[in-house]
């Protein structure tokens, strides 16, 4: 059942998913008529289900404005709930069409873009193979996102880059993926092993946007070098840092995973920048700590852990 109350003796007892979904869509669209939009009923549905939800819990939820609609004190300690009953009441739901042998299901994906994010498209085909009931999807966000799409619950797994210790957080795995400067093989300085940041100044580079993990690093580590870095080219795109480097006037900084087809075919070489805070950097797979899988998602997640740190 998924919308209205359990009416017990004339008193409403306990809310079904609607009235939750509904409320917690419109904390995280920031309106009404977002969470219509989001989830493909009017605008006075949702009102009626947050209505209904604010008088159960005896308590306003939202502050409203002609801008949207803001969560009181209140309605914070709700959306946390709401975070949790709903990601079990989903994971649940999938495991009772497994139990009758649907196998069918929806896997929702956050990842940085690289090559772990290609692993997970091998991880997805072999799992297909055999579960072609399970459909994807899969989000190329920034690091920072990524872990923010999986805290509120917006995706199920996330393939991120260096992500810091959280408690809401489950680190599935953790591997080695060093910052490095990608240069074309036959630059000059494709000669040389490693390079430090002090001599990354005289080369024109190009790097992540400021919002990407990567160039937060980066940034970081240049200024405890007391280097300056400025970028020929910043780009929200490794496309085009991968053609930077390729073009052979520059170099370009990126993880090392996101290079590696070009260095298997011999056009881009990947330099090792002697700096500790480049050289220990992780690719990670993390989920909600607090969430209940499903069968088939902890199923995946295995399929995903056994590709992804494959060498």
């Amino acid at each position: 059942m998924e919308i209205g109350q359990l009416i017990i003796r004339g008193r409403p007892k306990m809310l079904f998913p609607a009235s939750l979904r509904a409320f917690y869509e419109a904390v995280r669209a920031g309106s009404i008529r977002a969470a219509g939009e989001n989830l493909g009923i009017a605008p006075s549905s949702v009102s009626r289900q947050i209505q209904l939800l604010e008088h159960q819990m005896g308590a306003q939820l939202f502050d409203r404005s002609a801008a949207g609609v803001m969560p009181t004190f209140a309605g914070k300690m709700v959306a946390e709930y709401a975070r949790a009953v709903l990601l079990d009441y989903d994971s649940l739901r999938a495991d009772i069409h497994d139990l009758k042998g649907a196998r069918r299901g929806f896997v929702r994906i956050a990842a940085v873009e690289s090559t772990i994010s290609e692993r997970a498209v091998t991880a997805i085909s072999a799992f297909r193979a055999k579960f072609d009931g399970v459909s994807f999807q899969l989000r190329m966000l920034p690091a920072p996102r990524v872990i923010e799409a999986v805290k509120l619950g917006e995706v199920d797994v996330g393939l991120t880059f260096c992500a810091p210790a959280d408690t809401e957080l489950r680190f599935l795995a953790r591997f080695p993926e060093p910052i490095i400067l990608a240069i074309a093989a036959d630059h000059p300085m494709a000669r040389l092993e490693s390079v430090t940041i002090a001599e990354l100044k005289s080369l024109p580079l190009a790097m992540p946007e400021p919002t990407f993990g990567v160039r937060q690093i980066l940034d970081r580590a240049s200024q405890a070098a007391g280097v300056t870095l400025t970028p020929a080219l910043s780009t929200d795109s490794f496309d085009a840092l991968r053609a930077f480097a390729r073009q052979g006037a520059g170099g370009s900084l990126l993880p090392r995973l996101s290079i590696e087809l070009d260095r298997t075919l011999g056009r881009l070489k990947s330099i090792v920048v002697d700096d500790a805070a480049l050289t220990q950097t992780t690719a990670d797979i993390i989920v909600l700590g607090s969430r209940r899988p499903s069968r088939l998602l902890k199923l995946f997640l295995d399929e995903l852990q056994r590709v992804a740190q494959h060498d």
